[in-house]
């Protein structure tokens, strides 16, 4: 898993100084708002459609009523139904053509969509108010409060966004009322305070609406980062257990995972597995005469040494224990294992590590013991416990040879 964790320290302060400082204003830094309304749109584009499909539906549901209780609107020298919806719904109507639209090109239009629908269907209402006596049409600004209602909570539009279709609309009707239709002034009074005063609500529930899902996403966000801060550290942790400190490359519990998995591997594919047993000749000794920083670091060589012989997918260097490592080799036969272990001692002979109390020598040297088998035509006693005994029984015999070889 690969985390840019300083990326991710930038991000989680930031979120955690938005959370702690606020957002009464209803915005971000620019980058996190950019994030937040590529989010805010894919979380609620079905809200919006059905919204609008909704909207539709009371609209049109509207002018009918609107044609069967006026009579008047029937009459052959009057505009009818039909005439009314070809006079006023060519422009909602054609604006609506792209919503159903599920291409990703609209998907970032949708709450420009909103908006000029909401005024959109605004207008038409407040248009519409004229043509009716004056007793019935405060029922048009009425729907002209639950359009609102409907845009702004069920359909998810932004909160700015609702204080531009609230403004829109009110200087609209009254710039209207007032010098077209010529309203009384105590009538456009009246239309104002009860427009005002449900528009205030309206928005006051689009702005809470808005902060929750805000303060929601920022919460969410953040719960996300302690997830992969603390998955990153399970892998740490995974790490840490499984790779030897002071040489980094696997340990004994790696080396006794990896072994039953290859073991069982070969055995299945019926191929061969080489172990081998390796030890530090005289490593007491070096420690004592150059001290045991001396003697961690030419661990460290030996260690790299033999990883390098570990080239292939199942190949596994580990350290097994103190001065000694092992080197687990699956599809590998006797005679390229033997080739592997004499290139390890040329190898540390051409390193040269300085071992003046050395047995066979002036420099450290590797004793080896091999064993190779096939685990699928192996006697049911063979096993992996009882092939490193057997690899280790091999490496007591190069060392009582006096070391430097292997067996």
């Amino acid at each position: 898993m690969a985390i840019k964790s300083e990326d991710q320290i930038l991000d989680e302060l930031a979120l955690l100084h938005i959370q702690k400082k606020g957002f009464h204003w209803l915005h971000f830094p620019p980058e996190i708002e950019k994030r937040f309304k590529k989010y805010y749109i894919e979380a609620f584009l079905f809200q919006a459609r059905i919204s609008l499909y909704i909207g539709f539906i009371i609209f049109g549901f509207f002018g009918y009523l609107d044609w069967h209780f006026q009579p008047h609107t029937q009459t052959p020298d009057m505009y009818s139904y039909f005439n009314l919806l070809a006079y006023y719904f060519p422009l909602p109507i054609l604006l609506s053509l792209g919503l159903p639209n599920y291409s990703p090109r609209v998907k970032p239009y949708q709450q420009f969509f909103l908006v000029t629908m909401m005024i959109a269907i605004g207008v038409v209402l407040i248009l519409l108010a004229t043509r009716t006596e004056d007793d019935i049409n405060d029922y048009y600004f009425m729907g002209l409060l639950l359009l609102e209602m409907l845009f702004f909570t069920s359909s998810r539009m932004r909160f700015w966004h609702a204080v531009f279709c609230v403004v829109f609309l009110f200087g609209f009707y009254n710039l209207f009322y007032g010098f077209v239709y010529s309203l009384p002034k105590n009538e456009i009074f009246i239309l104002n305070f009860f427009y005002v005063s449900g528009s205030i609500l309206s928005l006051l529930a689009c702005y809470f609406i808005e902060r929750s899902i805000r303060k929601e996403y920022i919460s969410n966000h953040l719960l996300e980062l302690q997830g992969i801060k603390l998955n990153q550290a399970i892998l740490q942790l995974e790490h840490f257990a499984s790779i030897d400190a002071l040489t980094q490359i696997p340990n004994r519990r790696t080396f006794d995972k990896c072994l039953k998995e290859e073991w069982n591997r070969c055995k299945r594919s019926h191929l061969p597995i080489t172990l081998m047993m390796m030890d530090i000749d005289s490593f007491k000794k070096y420690n004592d005469s150059y001290g045991h920083l001396q003697g961690d670091e030419c661990l460290k060589k030996i260690a790299l040494l033999i990883q390098s012989h570990a080239k292939r997918a199942g190949d596994l260097a580990a350290r097994f224990g103190g001065e000694e490592f092992a080197l687990i080799l699956p599809n590998t036969r006797k005679e390229e294992a033997l080739f592997i272990a004499k290139s390890i001692l040329e190898g540390l002979k051409e390193e040269g590590i300085k071992h003046e109390q050395a047995l066979n020598g002036d420099k450290v040297s590797l004793s080896i013991g091999i064993i190779t088998v096939y685990p699928k035509e192996a006697s049911n006693e063979l096993n992996v416990t009882s092939l490193i005994q057997l690899a280790d029984e091999r490496l007591y015999e190069a060392k009582h040879q006096g070391g430097a070889c292997f067996k």
